[in-house]
């Protein structure tokens, strides 16, 4: 396993700071065969302008300045390399504000000019242009920065680590549960949540295609506390039944977190599996043909797509307007119509005269240049949870879930956040004439104005529940998907007096100390396997014979190794790396405990690397 840690070793902070770019440039690469690292358009991921250029092309004017935008990549893609992030947002935004401040106190952008005054300047930069919650955060994310940076030394005159004078505005005492589901509450809206139920438990003939898919996506979302392009994100065949240690079937869901903490199994509780399987049930018939489509464009043999309404005839035949129209998905016989039906659709290129009149195409070179309106992205969805078209269980067709329009069956649709949430969300200005999913349905509060609800309720929702159920913080953060404990904090919503008794009735003594137990060193049972990919945190022990689970409230033990050193293999040195990479990443997101764990795994390498 390559060393992933970059380690400064010179006394200049210039020549570290090339160093790093060095080392960043030629053997970090986290975005696959086609990365060029010298376009300042990283797409699908960054776009290295400045601070306050407008959105758009990316000029030379508008790009960070050259003495800093080498830094600013090799820092993004090793934090990326380190991490299991799938955007450093408030990193990124952080780097242009201390390119900002640099040019603005120094006169140029060099990071080594780094001190005390740029970070307080960009802080000050921030208030200008964010709110109040938004620059605690940015402050938070350039302390981590400063540390980063003397840590390395990267910095000439900057030895002191910076903190930030902006903290975030301490919230206050649990609320009640009347303020909480109250009208202004993170809970409010339970009635609209209600509504989607009934709605969602009706029989299919009585649901149109839009109402089907946007109750599904909620009783997804009620099935277990996830986010909604996760749920969007799902694959056809995410599925998983198993037995528990009990011999008990459990059912859960494959789905990739959207926040750090990787792949999981969402694993589903026994009430709800019926409601989930229902929901994937209704998803897969609606995705079905879509799904169909999009493995034909995988399959490049197959030169035909035959929709539903496709003539059967000789595919090198040249085709009439209603031939092409027919080809093309649409049931529609009169020729005026197909003229008209085509003159609005975006094909060849835009060119589309040509496809108005007959014999211009035939089966074959019509399908041929469909081919080209595959997504940018295709066949993946997106390259970290690496789902295909050909198996996104949510992939529709183009207009497919629209009352008026036709649906084109040779175009591919992904729904996103903003599909979804034009359903269930009041109607805009500019949108009066759609109706939401509740004035469909006849669902109006007192005053006559159609429910309305956020995404993240179902998630504040489960998530309350699950507190008042006992779960611990850190399964609440793993059933979530949060790799760090602390942002459960924003999803708790118990009462202060709930807690109190909660903590009163569990009776644990916390003065008597814990310890691992004995470790035998004969012991010769057959371990699982574990996937390194999939871990969410680094409070793992390994060992030749096996591996032990912990979490970083708990201090490693202290009679581990507890091994021979002549035993150790090259797969056990990996699995401490793997470590010491996940130990170093959730240092830097300050998660509590992971700093111990990191000098832990250290030591440990250290002594296998000398042994």
């Amino acid at each position: 396993m390559e060393n992933l840690i970059f380690e400064s070793s010179k006394s200049k902070a210039e020549e570290n700071i090339s160093d790093f770019i060095d080392f960043c440039r030629n053997k970090l690469n986290v975005y696959g065969p086609d990365f060029d690292w010298n376009n300042n358009v990283w797409k699908g991921f960054y776009t290295f302008r400045k601070l306050d250029a407008k959105k758009g092309i990316l000029s030379p004017q508008d790009t960070l300045d050259s003495d800093f935008l080498d830094f600013a990549k090799a820092f993004i893609i090793y934090h990326q390399a380190l991490g299991n992030k799938i955007k450093l947002k408030e990193e990124m935004r952080a780097l242009k504000l201390i390119e900002k401040s640099l040019i603005q106190l120094t006169g140029n952008a060099k990071i080594t000019n780094c001190t005390i005054m740029v970070f307080d300047n960009a802080v000050r930069i921030s208030k200008s242009k964010y709110s109040i919650s938004v620059v605690a955060k940015i402050g938070k994310t350039l302390e981590r920065i400063s540390k980063f940076l003397i840590n390395h030394n990267f910095v000439k005159s900057f030895t002191m680590k910076w903190v930030s004078p902006i903290r975030a505005k301490k919230s206050a005492d649990r609320q009640s549960t009347d303020e909480i589901i109250g009208k202004d509450g993170k809970l409010s809206d339970l009635k609209a949540m209600e509504a989607l139920a009934s709605i969602f438990a009706k029989e299919d003939h009585l649901l149109s295609s839009k109402d089907i898919f946007t109750t599904s996506i909620f009783a997804l979302l009620m099935c277990a506390p996830c986010r909604i392009n996760e749920i969007l994100s799902l694959s056809e065949d995410c599925e998983i039944f198993e037995s528990d240690s009990e011999g008990v079937a459990r059912y859960g869901l494959r789905i990739y977190t959207s926040k750090g903490a990787g792949a999981d199994i969402k694993w589903i509780s026994t009430a709800m599996v019926p409601v989930a399987k229902k929901a994937i049930a209704r998803l897969r018939r609606i995705s079905e043909q879509a799904r169909g489509l999009a493995q034909w464009h995988e399959n490049l043999k197959e030169e035909v797509f035959m929709t539903a309404t496709c003539p059967n005839i000789n595919p090198n035949k040249p085709l009439t307007v209603i031939e092409v129209c027919q080809a093309l998905g649409y049931d529609i016989t009169e020729r005026e119509k197909c003229k008209d039906k085509l003159r609005r659709l975006v094909l060849n290129y835009g060119i589309n005269n040509l496809i108005r009149y007959d014999f211009n195409f035939t089966l074959k070179s019509l399908w041929n240049e469909i081919r080209s309106f595959k997504p940018k992205e295709f066949p993946y969805l997106d390259q970290y949870s690496k789902t295909k078209y050909s198996n996104a269980l949510c992939l529709i067709n183009e207009h497919q879930l629209h009352s008026m329009k036709d649906t084109n069956e040779w175009k591919l649709y992904r729904p996103t956040y903003s599909f979804f949430m034009t359903d269930i969300n009041k109607n805009s200005a500019v949108n009066k004439l759609y109706k939401n999913i509740f004035e469909r349905h006849g669902f109006y509060d007192e005053h006559g104005i159609p429910f309305s609800m956020h995404s993240h309720q179902p998630r504040h929702l489960l998530n309350t529940f699950a507190k008042f159920g006992g779960m611990s913080e850190l399964n609440i953060a793993r059933w979530s998907g949060r790799r760090n404990i602390y942002q459960n904090k924003y999803y708790d919503h118990t009462s202060k007096e709930h807690m109190q008794s909660f903590v009163k009735a569990l009776g644990i003594d916390d003065t008597k100390p814990h310890s691992c137990p004995n470790l035998d060193r004969d012991i010769n049972k057959e371990s699982k396997v574990i996937n390194l990919e999939n871990l969410i945190h680094g409070a793992y022990l390994f060992s030749t014979i096996g591996y032990c689970q912990h979490n970083y409230a708990i201090t490693p033990c202290s009679r581990y190794p507890g091994l021979n050193l002549e035993d150790i293999n090259s797969s056990l040195k990996e699995k401490i790396e793997k470590l010491i990479s996940i130990n170093y990443k959730d240092k830097e997101d300050g998660v509590y405990g992971a700093e111990r764990w990191l000098d832990h795994n250290l030591i440990h390498l250290k002594g296998i690397n000398n042994n």
